[in-house]
């Protein structure tokens, strides 16, 4: 993936994926599972990953590495 858009995201959209993620998980073991909790806390660490992606943060991505102001902002995720 080359960009990571959650920054984008709604939170609809947000706990499907966090549930998507969840039901790749083998869980039969786990006894009194709060899934529901579980999904929000996967979704906390996908929000997680956009953590220094602000525009302020751009720029100074930008001043550090002389990316000119024409990139996008989406193009200069990991």
């Amino acid at each position: 993936m080359r960009h990571y858009p959650l920054y984008k995201i709604d939170d609809v959209c947000l706990h499907r994926l966090g549930a998507g993620v969840i039901n790749t998980y083998n869980l039969t073991d786990i006894t009194n599972l709060d899934t529901e909790k579980a999904i929000n806390k996967e979704c906390q660490d996908l929000l997680a990953l956009n953590d220094d992606c602000t525009s302020d943060d751009f720029i100074e991505l930008r001043q550090r590495r002389n990316i000119s102001d024409n990139v996008p902002d989406d193009d200069l995720f990991a």
